[in-house]
């Protein structure tokens, strides 16, 4: 508890006292399911918090819920996006602090991510804060992740990705990933992937897995639109991105250890 606050503590003295002039607007509200054939499913519900701009930073705060093997988590955290070379790009910084009641796993996490009209890039670094704990470590890592749009059928992404957690005292996981996205509807994304390890349930094992996000807007809700098909014009119009969900992990990384 004393971490988490810490973390709001920093968190409010680098956002400027200014952004928060605003009310605080839910931009959107939703959830997801992710199974693998290495885990549990894991069941999430999250939500995008606006608190307007400052000096042409929006800043946001995205908290989540999570479950897996019956055992609830949690995420909060938030960043800021912002337009950079003329418009060309929006990027963006975010931290989180993350937690379960798994093993009583915890850790800090720092993203950065770049929206580009031809797809756009995310990079995050995680770092444990608890130790080993009956047979569980939660490793540091980071990942890369890069969307790639299909032109003239941007509703399909290809998501190739890196990714190193250091191991404490088995091998480090590290290797690559690649998803296809499908998104046929505004509210609904699809997807299924493959990746060399398996660190959400902590085996240096290959993993197939699959899920799908749903993310409603809150404010300007038209049923008509969110049923239409959504093949969204290429190139991408960067500013709706904006409130895109940030790309991370969801769940945290570890490793098992029987102690010998």
């Amino acid at each position: 508890m004393r971490r988490l606050i810490f973390f709001v503590f920093v968190f409010l003295v680098f956002c400027p006292a200014e952004s928060f002039a605003a009310m605080p607007e839910f931009v959107w509200a939703g959830g997801g399911l992710m199974i693998s054939d290495q885990s549990s499913p894991g069941y999430m519900a999250d939500t995008m918090i606006s608190f307007g701009s400052y000096n042409s930073i929006v800043f946001f705060a995205d908290p989540m819920l999570t479950l897996r093997h019956e055992k609830l988590g949690i995420s909060l955290g938030g960043g800021g996006r912002f337009s950079m070379f003329s418009g060309e790009i929006i990027g963006g910084l975010n931290g989180y602090f993350d937690y379960n009641n798994d093993h009583n796993h915890r850790r800090f996490g720092v993203g950065a991510e770049a929206f580009h009209k031809y797809g756009s890039a995310y990079f995050n670094v995680y770092l444990p804060t608890s130790g080993l704990n009956d047979g569980q470590e939660a490793l540091p890592g980071f990942d890369l992740n890069v969307c790639i749009p299909i032109p003239d059928y941007a509703f399909i992404t290809i998501w190739p990705g890196l990714y190193y957690y250091s191991g404490k005292h088995e091998d480090n996981l590290t290797g690559g990933s690649i998803k296809v996205k499908v998104q046929p509807i505004k509210p609904l994304e699809a997807y299924l992937g493959f990746r060399s390890d398996a660190p959400e349930s902590g085996r240096k094992t290959g993993e197939v897995f699959a899920g799908i996000d749903i993310t409603i807007p809150i404010s300007g809700f038209d049923i008509d639109k969110l049923v239409k098909f959504y093949n969204p014009k290429y190139p991408l119009e960067i500013n709706s991105q904006m409130d895109s969900r940030v790309v991370r992990e969801r769940f945290i990384s570890y490793e098992n250890y029987d102690g010998e």
